[in-house]
């Protein structure tokens, strides 16, 4: 496993602020498709290193540094919608007149869904369509920062409404649904897999019966990080969804 420091870091300037990237620079062949794969709020884009040698050499793969994370400085506008533009503002800067498959675990699946508004195919691993009353939720960020791993506590407040250890204010998400452009697909574990189980709850998954251009697939004894314990199935959906795109 090629581990994401022998990467090219790639970072995108979208007005005053920098989106960062890593990327595997001997594979930038423009026939390639490109999978951009968001890690977790919890989480930090070493987590997704293996997925270098998973999906390559299949397609080129592109892993991000969510704001506030590792080396991923802060936006200075904040908010969802601002995190969103620049999300599809670095796309369009590094992946023009590619074939863009966006995968995302946690938030990043939420973001990856966001994007799917703006015309690029989506796979959301585990996301959660509202914060408050997510005990799973407060449970890995609670395990982030006492490893060391916690965010800028800001972007976590906003995006999640957490802070000092709790989930203070709701952030709900379920009006992203209602922009999806083009079928896309949530791939989700087990509410009842420990020790991390799935953030989707019945509410979740009620909302997302409600769109038929929304497919939900359930990952059989998995729970939140599918992407890390059902690494076949999900390698086997990307490059599906990337050859549907």
């Amino acid at each position: 496993m090629r581990p994401v420091s022998e990467t090219k870091w790639i970072r995108c300037q979208i007005g005053a602020d920098v989106l960062v990237f890593a990327a595997r620079p001997e594979l930038r062949e423009r026939h390639k498709s490109i999978v951009v794969l968001i890690h977790d709020a919890a989480g930090s884009v070493e987590d997704l290193a293996p997925w270098f040698g998973r999906l390559e050499p299949e397609a080129e793969l592109v892993l991000s540094v969510l704001p506030g994370h590792g080396n991923g400085p802060s936006l200075t506008e904040r908010g969802w919608e601002a995190l969103v533009e620049a999300y599809a503002g670095s796309l369009r800067t590094f992946a023009q007149g590619r074939r863009v498959l966006v995968a995302g675990l946690g938030l990043g699946g939420l973001l990856a869904l966001a994007l799917n508004a703006r015309g690029y195919a989506a796979v959301a691993f585990d996301p959660f369509f509202a914060t408050a009353g997510r005990e799973p939720l407060e449970a890995a960020l609670d395990r982030a920062a006492r490893g060391g791993r916690a965010p800028d506590p800001d972007f976590l407040f906003e995006m999640l409404g957490w802070r000092d250890g709790a989930i203070e204010q709701n952030r709900s998400y379920g009006a992203l649904l209602d922009r999806l452009k083009a079928p896309a697909l949530v791939v989700c574990g087990e509410a009842s897999a420990a020790p991390a189980p799935s953030l989707m709850d019945e509410a979740d998954h009620a909302l997302a019966a409600a769109y038929p251009d929304l497919r939900v697939q359930v990952a059989a004894g998995c729970g939140h990080d599918v992407l890390s314990q059902a690494p076949g199935l999900c390698r086997d959906i990307i490059l599906d969804e990337l050859a549907r795109a």
